[in-house]
């Protein structure tokens, strides 16, 4: 119980580091001038997203750490045929695009139009 309790908790502090980087970057992506820019900025989005692994590693004393490591979460369960073949694919698919473009066209939509008009206006 105390280990469930234990391997819940640091599932949920990854969960919420995972989130908040998840917010950071598509900030921090949605913000770039080229794809030069974008290129080195997504390299740097890749870097930080393993910082958490590294404090943990850091801070977690060798027996959590070893123990954390070691726990594994199962579960029986009859998979679908067509789930496996296809569908997860395509339903992970769709949910990153439609993310993608509420928070790029819908939250930020004042800045995607600024930005078509700055474009437009340096091709003109």
């Amino acid at each position: 119980t105390s280990e469930k309790l234990m391997a819940q908790t640091v599932l949920l502090v990854r969960l919420a580091a995972t989130i908040a980087t998840f917010i950071a970057g598509m900030k921090f992506l949605l913000y770039c001038e080229s794809v030069g820019a974008l290129i080195l900025k997504a390299v740097t989005l890749s870097y930080i997203l393993t910082v958490p692994g590294f404090v943990f590693a850091a801070l977690a004393s060798k027996f959590f750490f070893d123990r954390v490591s070691k726990t594994v979460f199962t579960a029986q369960v009859n998979p679908a045929v067509h789930w496996n073949a296809w569908m997860s694919m395509a339903v992970r698919t769709t949910v990153c695009v439609a993310i993608t473009v509420l928070y790029c066209r819908v939250i930020h939509e004042s800045l995607q139009n600024w930005r078509e008009a700055c474009f437009a206006y340096k091709n003109a």
